[in-house]
């Protein structure tokens, strides 16, 4: 195994947050795989061995040595002189070099086998270590992706407890608001509601709440006397008449211009008042002056029932 590939790290490219596999080792994966998947079948070469031939030179060397001796020890036992003898006897010690040769064929044919053989275990074993490495490198990402999804899920789950939290809390302060808001309606104050929902939606509600509450609304100041009898077509409760100048032509107020008995309220007004009643001579009939009226006369008397100051009947108004 290379050097390198000990030093061959997870490739994570993590620059948008999430782990991302890069492999490594795919591309020398799928060399030594084609390498494997190529390989022909065992074939020897007798004559393309390098080996075949260097043993082929030693034989035949060896053979043309062992013939010139036997050819010259043939020739010193004749004198000095070549025979067929010595020419045979010489050939058969070539020939049996050269077989010899011929006998270490198979061996060299093993060997050239079990070449074969190492080669394919070499690369056998090539693959399966760059398949672990390349294992290795996948289970640490996975383990990378793993941590990185319950980080995300741990900070989807924080941020969805965060916005409840926030909705809750934005729940509360709008039930408080929106307490506080008919809290302070209740006393003819709508700015509540303008804060909650604006000045146009907070005078149609105060507008709605005037019409349906007349009486309510005139006691909070909402609407004045003339408004509540516009709206009602009564007089407001509690309200004297405002007084009017005699000869101005100004109008009146909105209470009626007659006693009970019929006759002019200022005349009435005026006997009650030389009566001794605290009241306005303003022509109005407003509820003061019916209140004087009936202590003056009764609630169905008449003038003829007047009590005079100091009675039980007199009323002063302060």
């Amino acid at each position: 195994m290379a050097k390198n590939d000990l030093a061959n790290q997870p490739q994570y490219a993590a620059a948008d947050g999430k782990p991302h596999y890069k492999g490594s080792y795919e591309e020398e994966l799928e060399g030594v795989y084609e390498k494997l998947a190529s390989r022909p079948a065992f074939s020897y070469d007798l004559k393309g061995d390098p080996l075949y031939a260097k043993y082929r030179d030693d034989y035949v060397r060896q053979g043309q040595l062992a013939m010139k001796d036997s050819m010259g020890q043939a020739a010193a036992l004749t004198g000095g002189y070549g025979s067929s003898y010595a020419q045979s006897a010489a050939q058969q010690q070539y020939d049996a070099h050269l077989e010899k040769l011929g006998d270490i064929v198979p061996e060299l044919y093993q060997l050239a086998y079990s070449r074969y053989e190492g080669e394919g275990e070499a690369l056998k074993d090539r693959y399966d270590a760059l398949s672990k490495l390349r294992d290795d490198e996948y289970s640490g990402y996975l383990q990378e992706l793993q941590r990185y999804d319950a980080m995300e899920r741990l900070r989807y789950e924080r941020e969805q407890e965060r916005q409840r939290a926030e909705e809750e809390k934005a729940q509360q302060d709008y039930s408080r608001k929106l307490s506080e808001a008919a809290a302070l309606a209740k006393y003819g104050d709508f700015s509540g509601y303008a804060a909650l929902y604006g000045e146009e939606t907070a005078e149609n509600m105060k507008r709605h709440f005037i019409a349906s509450d007349p009486d309510t609304a005139y006691n909070m100041g909402l609407v004045d006397a003339a408004s509540y009898f516009s709206m009602t077509g009564k007089y407001a409760p509690g309200q004297a008449a405002p007084a009017a100048s005699s000869g101005s032509g100004s109008k009146r107020g909105y209470y009626p211009s007659t006693a009970p008995d019929g006759r002019d309220a200022a005349v009435v007004q005026r006997e009650l008042r030389n009566q001794g009643y605290n009241i306005a001579v303003d022509g109005a009939w407003g509820p003061r002056s019916q209140a004087a009226w009936d202590k003056a006369y009764g609630s169905s008397g008449s003038a003829g029932n007047a009590a005079a100051p100091g009675s039980e009947n007199y009323l002063v108004w302060l």
